[in-house]
């Protein structure tokens, strides 16, 4: 995770230094010191940081580089600055930022337990109807091709026979990237009248889809529908 944020300043004061000598252009009387304050900004300001403070003169013009500041200018800039506090809304986010952070792990628990909660449910109700099966049961099946490719079919319950699952296949299959889109199962030449035999132990306890007989032609389910709804395992 990438967090963006800004480094900011805060200007705290900015005084005369009139008995102070400019090192670089040898004039008194034209010093002036600013303090600020760095504080990081992340939608807004988060905390403060530490403080600094910048010289100049205004006889010459320059900044006046902190290694050439004379002792007087240091002395007044440690004075100045033991007495100033970052105000209080420069701590803003350190009291906001937590409580967002907190209120987005709670929602995305809360989503997270929600989801659980619904897939739960479908995978309950997929077992129920996967024990007891209904004409017109319709299951969203992948297909293993000979290409090595899993490809999207759907099978239509047919009939129960002591430990043997019948369905019917629909005639048409879509590849992987298409999934199931556009697959008609409400016309009546739409599954092919041929009824495949399927483990119905395989079926109940893992929901897969055992040709028997014929072992490497396992379909997996993926979702049926039952009334018109179709509900997802996944």
């Amino acid at each position: 995770m990438i967090i963006f944020y800004q480094i900011r300043h805060h200007h705290h004061k900015t005084l005369a230094c009139p008995g102070v000598t400019c090192p670089l252009c040898r004039q008194p009387g034209g010093v002036s010191l600013a303090i600020y304050q760095r504080y990081v900004w992340f939608l807004g300001p988060v905390f403060p940081g530490a403080k600094y403070g910048l010289a100049g003169c205004d006889h010459c013009g320059q900044g006046i580089p902190n290694v050439k500041w004379p002792a007087a200018l240091v002395q007044t800039y440690k004075t100045e600055k033991a007495g100033l506090k970052a105000p209080a809304r420069l701590w803003r986010g350190a009291l906001v930022f937590p409580l967002l952070i907190g209120a987005l792990i709670i929602g995305t628990t809360v989503l997270h337990f929600r989801s659980t909660s619904r897939q739960r449910q479908q995978e309950a109700s997929i077992k129920e109807y996967v024990a007891h099966p209904q004409p017109g049961d319709v299951y969203q099946v992948l297909l293993p091709g000979k290409d090595g490719q899993l490809y999207h079919t759907y099978a239509r319950y047919a009939r129960i026979s002591g430990d043997t699952f019948f369905v019917n296949l629909l005639n048409k299959v879509n590849p992987p990237e298409q999934k199931w889109e556009g697959l008609d199962t409400d016309s009546p030449d739409a599954f092919g009248a041929t009824e495949i035999p399927l483990s119905r132990k395989s079926f109940q306890d893992e929901q897969y889809m055992v040709q028997i007989n014929n072992l490497r032609n396992t379909m997996t389910l993926w979702g049926m529908k039952r009334d018109g709804a179709l509900i997802s395992r996944y």
